[in-house]
């Protein structure tokens, strides 16, 4: 590893160390980003639980508002209190009609009441429902219910089934409103009064809420048993109040957790947790910041390395001329970094040590005897003459054509 270091060049050092760090980038740009993706999931998540949640009690409330202040205005119904008022042997039929058709009129007007009862003192009652309910008490003073209204005075509470003594017979949960009936005048307690809402006053408010978040819902009484359901019972000890992912079956559902105090029924909702992780928005969030910083990492890099390399190649090639005797001086360079001055001073280098190089080959050459340049010159002067004069002394025939003498060698006078 370390040779490859020290033979590999600076270009390809940039470029390792440049890749090395936009890999670490990557891993670390990947592992932060998926922290805060599951966290903003979770998040997500936890705010849809809450509002689907937060609709859904506010349905309810609202039903059981409605129904309360219905049942209200329907015991002050003149019918109403002639029935509840009348003994048994005084009563006529057309008292119990009317009484009859009060209650059918008031329950087939909204679809989500299933049943109305009202009993007098004595447990006498009048009965309107959509199906048949079966009942478990033949005396109201022997149900537990009955100890709960007259405590109350006139005041509602709400009850799964009216305490587990009226039972629709097609199978769904009944939630029953249940209150004592007082004579408005005297305010003497009068007879009782039981609305059955079913199920299907909670599944409307639930199906709309499913199409929104995609959530489901298992309601339970303080008892534990399931008043409202549209999945399949789940374990509800340990769930959070923050809520939670949990494995079930083979997918991951986010559960979470609240109550309605005044009724004492607990809410559980799950919302398939898979569904927030597929978000079509994954590539625009991750894939492509990622690859526009990779691709300008990439030309960071490269113009990184032509930006330095480019300096010290010249300087190589400029170095080399120098070593075979080319004393060829950098081009000047504009810029006032590092590389500029490097480049000024080796031009000052290249100056100087060409001075010196032809300095010394001029004093070799006095030492050994060679003659400098002015003296060649005159040498040279001094020869062309003798050569001009031995010519024309020469005789005649020996110019034209005979053989000439030797030339003497005159010695060299500096």
């Amino acid at each position: 590893m370390k040779k490859i270091s020290v033979s590999a060049s600076i270009r390809a050092k940039i470029i390792t160390a440049f890749l090395i760090s936009l890999i670490g980038y990557v891993i670390l740009a990947t592992l932060l980003f998926s922290r805060a993706l599951e966290q903003s999931t979770e998040y997500q998540i936890n705010q849809g639980a809450q509002q689907s949640a937060d609709l859904l009690i506010s349905g309810i409330r609202s039903q059981l508002d409605n129904a309360r202040n219905i049942s209200y205005n329907m015991i002050q119904d003149a019918d109403i209190t002639r029935w509840l008022n009348t003994d048994e042997d005084d009563r006529d039929f057309l008292v119990n009609r009317n009484a009859d058709q009060v209650l059918r009129e008031t329950y087939s007007f909204f679809p989500g009441w299933e049943s109305i009862f009202l009993f007098n003192n004595e447990g006498e009652g009048i009965l309107s429902a959509h199906h048949l309910v079966d009942a478990t008490f033949k005396d109201i003073r022997e149900t537990s219910w009955y100890e709960k209204a007259t405590a109350l005075r006139g005041g509602f509470f709400v009850s799964l089934n009216a305490d587990d003594t009226l039972f629709s017979v097609v199978g769904q949960n009944n939630i029953s409103l249940i209150r004592q009936v007082l004579n408005i005048e005297s305010m003497r307690p009068v007879g009782f009064l039981i609305v059955n809402l079913n199920e299907s006053f909670i599944s409307r408010t639930t199906d709309e809420i499913n199409r929104k978040y995609n959530t489901e819902f298992y309601i339970m009484d303080e008892k534990g048993q399931s008043v409202f359901r549209d999945q399949a019972p789940i374990e509800t000890e340990g769930i959070p109040e923050e809520g939670e992912a949990r494995s079930i079956g083979d997918e991951t559902f986010y559960l979470y957790k609240t109550t309605i105090p005044e009724l004492g029924w607990t809410v559980v909702s799950s919302t398939p947790y898979d569904l927030f992780r597929g978000t079509p928005f994954f590539p625009q969030m991750v894939v492509l910041p990622t690859l526009s910083a990779v691709f300008m990492y990439l030309l960071g890099m490269l113009f990184t390395s032509n930006l330095i390399t480019k300096p010290v190649n010249e300087l190589i090639v400029s170095m080399r001329g120098v070593r075979e005797g080319k004393f060829n001086k950098m081009p000047p360079d504009s810029r006032r970094d590092e590389f500029g001055q490097l480049k000024d001073n080796y031009n000052i280098m290249v100056r100087s040590d060409s001075a010196a190089r032809a300095d010394g080959a001029g004093e070799a050459q006095a030492r050994a005897g060679y003659p400098g340049r002015a003296d060649q010159a005159a040498f040279s002067i001094q020869h062309a003459g003798y050569d001009i004069l031995s010519y024309y002394c020469e005789p005649y025939e020996k110019r034209r054509g005979g053989r000439k003498r030797p030339k003497p060698v005159l010695p060299y006078e500096p």
